[in-house]
């Protein structure tokens, strides 16, 4: 029987393992009654892949997880490899794991399903829970995300990627996504800094810089160029 890249120890009778081989050293042991095996741990999406046996029905990566699975421009603070990984209950409570940072949102939130199985919430949702990062000042070992990485981060998502011969990859969400988005997020945590980056983001650009250059601009008092 092939084995899964992970698994609970207590599906492992399943698997035709007996506990003495799941301790050999070729299976890992990322969580808590958890193995693995060839799975790169130093990756997010093998702590992801690893974290996966543990997650129920209704947990999704959320946050800044599902921002880096997602491949936005976050602010490098927040990139850190050994960050807790976000994950959301849709249905039940919060999961409290070490190593997780455990959250809840309300039913019928958008989610999508990458490549590897892995359930993230949609983009334009997890740009709404970024700006609830936004809401918080700055704390003991919490990186704030700022009006201007927000700004970024909405201008990444309606943008795309520019290809080598100048045309765009697909983005991943359209600026009405975005405002129906801020919509359902309603008056919680984190609507301020939405109303304030909404109308600022724009199309058609290629990097973090480029927004927090036309904002600067902006903010000084000269035209949008």
């Amino acid at each position: 029987m092939d084995l899964p890249t992970a698994f609970l120890v207590s599906q492992g009778s399943e698997l035709g393992l007996t506990t003495g081989r799941m301790r050999a050293a070729a299976f890992q042991r990322p969580y808590r009654g958890v193995r693995s095996i060839e799975l790169d741990i130093s990756t997010l999406h093998g702590r992801c892949a690893a974290l996966q046996p543990l997650m129920g029905r209704s947990h999704v990566f959320s946050h800044v997880t599902a921002a880096l699975l997602w491949g936005l421009p976050l602010p490098w603070a927040l990139e850190h490899p050994d960050r807790p990984l976000d994950v959301s209950a849709l249905e039940r409570t919060r999961m409290r794991i070490t190593g997780v940072i455990g959250h809840e949102l309300p039913p019928g939130i958008p989610i999508r399903r990458l490549r590897g199985g892995l359930l993230v919430t949609a983009p334009a949702i997890t740009w709404c829970h970024l700006a609830a990062e936004a809401a918080h000042k700055t704390r003991a070992k919490r990186i704030p995300v700022f009006h201007h990485d927000l700004v970024a981060l909405g201008d990444a998502l309606v943008s795309g990627e520019r290809r080598r011969d100048g045309s765009r990859t697909v983005p991943l969400c359209t600026p009405s996504e975005l405002i129906r988005a801020v919509g359902q997020h309603g008056s919680r945590r984190g609507a301020r800094a939405l109303d304030d980056a909404l109308p600022r983001v724009r199309g058609g650009v290629d990097s973090p810089q480029e927004t927090r250059l036309r904002l600067a601009i902006v903010d000084a008092g000269l035209p949008e160029p």
